[in-house]
């Protein structure tokens, strides 16, 4: 239970402040008399003084007296709910415009004790009508106001920008001077408090976020362990037998006097405290600076109930909204972490590529960065927001996870052969050169059998000049066939070279004809560009229809939804001829497109493939330009790249 201050004043209710004026006419005498609540009792005359600025009020006066108020001055009134008393009514006297809460009563002599009663009564009743009213008034500006607040704190999601403006409001709608709000932490299953920020509007502060003690020493950590509110109505003054006390340090530190301080929990719907925000200094007037003590004193005043009650409504609301912040923020983090497992994924299937997601995603949100502050031209009106940023950095990372879908010896296949091909390749020229080394000895063994040793010494040389051209030939085969297994265009005639390498028969130890090169081996190896045949290319090709039906199948939220759809068009081109449905430029996304230009410059700059060298920045850009001139990059995209020098994200330092 919240001890909470007295406070002294006028006519009013429910801890608060409120000033009623009553305003007679100068023949009704009210001197003396007493009524329910101590109120002011001033002339009619001075009525007029305070148009412009209406107070509540009640008004006591004649027929003639009320009708002579200027009619502007009564529609102020009307609205402020001004009670109106009609002491008697002159026949031929219009009543006065006051529509509503008219009371008329025909008094004609106060000096009567039953008319002063009844007058009394009718005064007393129209007070406490007052006080209801304002009441009323209050309650529903401040509903309001707690509305405004709610609305403004739950739309926003960044939780650090979350704490800032459930401390800026709750000073706000208290008029108080500073404040500072603290969070539960947990490091390794020991709770910490951690003083997140502070604020105020007369001295400048410059405290960073800090750790500090759990315990009930500090008034917030008073309040955290307990959960329950703390109001202390002067900071110096505190019970010496109480465990916290007041950091007079801070006050002494920035030449402060703090005096009210209002300290509440956040708690959340399960009554767990996630914080504590803590008030000081509410002001009577809001705009007026505290700069030294004697001014705290006389401006600052107690938190009343009505505040009290006010941010305690604003604590619970802004721990609920802080939960489910700090939910998303846990949702997101667990996503992050399942994203960047799915980028490891990939990378462990194909390690040649290892980082090039990264630097995707990188690249490619740079330049969404650097066409969202483009001022003029084509581009000026693209913007993208902070979810849309992320959008395009998840469909970045996960753009290549289709290739979880595609054969891993595809998948990684440097050279046109697959080492397994090679070996046999490698075992079958070992076989045929040992077949000919074998030949050459059963013919010189028949040549000695046949003429005689001496004969065959004198023929020895040709033997050994024949067999030497042979195997000379069958390495020149070879030479040829792994300078085409290599992913490269084939020199002019290589390919009539091999068709006939593969025509060559050559003997078995029994006697069976034998190639070199199948035809198959020889289409492999004709292979125009790369080391793909056809059939790998259309496998490859697909891990892009993969992804696609992959991430589809994620229940993105609505910010995201449309990152399978920017993932799935980033190898097409606007002028058709991309991959996989030959997709024209109006249906190819802008973030696409961004992607599109990031990933080849990419993949051409990259040193961590296999099949190819990588190439300088200015050849990388030399062929965006080409493919960009070929119809295929969007030009205006590419020149921003290049204009912002976007490629030094990732490639200084290699």
């Amino acid at each position: 239970m919240i001890t909470k201050p007295a406070v002294s004043g006028f006519a009013g209710g429910h801890g608060t402040r409120m000033r009623i004026d009553i305003f007679v006419s100068d023949s009704i005498k009210l001197t003396g008399r007493k009524l329910a609540r101590p109120v002011e009792v001033r002339p009619l005359a001075e009525l007029q003084s305070q148009q412009g600025q209406p107070k509540p009020a009640v008004i006591v006066g004649t027929a003639r007296e009320l009708s002579a108020i200027h009619p502007k001055y009564v529609e102020e009134l009307r609205e402020e709910g001004v009670r109106v008393i009609v002491t008697e009514a002159v026949p031929g006297t219009p009543m006065p415009r006051f529509k509503k809460d008219l009371i008329h009563a025909s008094l004609p002599s106060l000096d009567k004790r039953d008319e002063w009663r009844i007058l009394q009564a009718l005064l007393n009743n129209a007070i406490e009508l007052l006080i209801l009213q304002n009441k009323e008034r209050r309650t529903q500006k401040y509903l309001e106001e707690l509305t405004h607040i709610g609305v403004l704190l739950s739309s926003e999601k960044d939780t650090n920008k979350l704490l800032k403006l459930i401390l800026t409001k709750s000073r706000e709608i208290t008029h108080c001077d500073a404040g500072s709000l603290y969070m539960v932490d947990d490091v390794n299953g020991e709770k910490r408090l951690l003083f997140k920020m502070a604020q105020n509007d007369s001295v400048p502060l410059d405290l960073k976020e800090f750790p500090m003690p759990l315990n009930d020493r500090s008034l917030a950590g008073y309040v955290v362990l307990s959960g329950q509110p703390l109001l202390i109505d002067n900071a110096y003054e505190i019970d010496l037998s109480k465990p916290y006390s007041h950091a007079r340090w801070v006050d002494k530190k920035n030449n402060y006097r703090t005096i009210t301080i209002l300290t509440v929990p956040l708690k959340n719907l399960k009554g767990e405290v996630l914080g504590g925000l803590q008030l000081i200094n509410r002001k009577r007037d809001p705009r007026v600076r505290l700069i030294d003590p004697l001014t705290a004193m006389v401006v600052v005043q107690p938190f009343d109930d009505h505040a009290i009650d006010l941010v305690t409504s604003l604590a619970s609301l802004a721990a609920v909204t802080l939960e489910k912040n700090m939910l998303y923020e846990e949702i997101q983090s667990l996503f992050e972490g399942f994203v960047k497992a799915s980028v490891k994924a990939i990378e462990s299937r194909d390690p040649t590529t290892s980082g090039h997601s990264e630097r995707v995603a990188k690249l490619t949100v740079g330049l969404a960065e650097k066409v969202d502050g483009i001022a003029t031209g084509p581009l000026s009106g693209v913007r993208f927001a902070p979810e849309e940023l992320r959008e395009l950095r998840y469909a970045s990372l996960l753009h290549d996870f289709g290739k979880v879908g595609v054969r891993e010896h595809v998948l990684v296949k440097a050279k046109k052969f697959y080492p397994r091909e090679e070996d046999v390749l490698r075992i079958r020229a070992a076989f045929i050169r040992a077949a000919m080394t074998s030949d050459s000895w059963r013919k010189r063994l028949d040549r000695i059998l046949e003429k005689g040793v001496e004969a065959f010494r004198r023929e020895e040389p040709q033997f050994d000049a024949e067999l030497m051209k042979m195997l000379g030939e069958l390495d020149a085969d070879l030479k040829l066939i792994w300078e085409a297994n290599e992913p490269r265009v084939l020199p002019e005639g290589s390919y009539d070279r091999l068709v006939g390498i593969s025509e060559r028969v050559y003997s078995s130890f029994d006697q069976q004809p034998l190639h070199l090169l199948s035809k198959e081996e020889v289409g492999v190896l004709s292979i125009p560009r790369g080391s793909l045949t056809e059939e790998e290319r259309l496998e490859i090709e697909s891990h892009v229809t993969h992804t696609y039906h992959f991430l589809r199948e994620i229940p993105w939220t609505k910010e995201l939804k449309r990152v399978p759809e920017v993932a799935y068009k980033h190898h097409e081109k606007l002028n058709q001829v991309g991959y996989p449905r030959r997709l024209s430029a109006s249906d190819i996304p802008l973030q696409s497109r961004m992607m599109t230009i990031c990933d080849i410059f990419d993949a051409l700059t990259a040193s961590d493939r296999p099949y190819k060298k990588a190439v300088p920045v200015d050849k990388a850009l030399d062929i965006l330009h080409q493919e960009m001139k070929a119809g295929q990059l969007d030009p205006l995209l590419l020149q921003v790249f290049i204009e912002a020098k976007l490629f030094g994200l990732t490639t200084e330092g290699r």
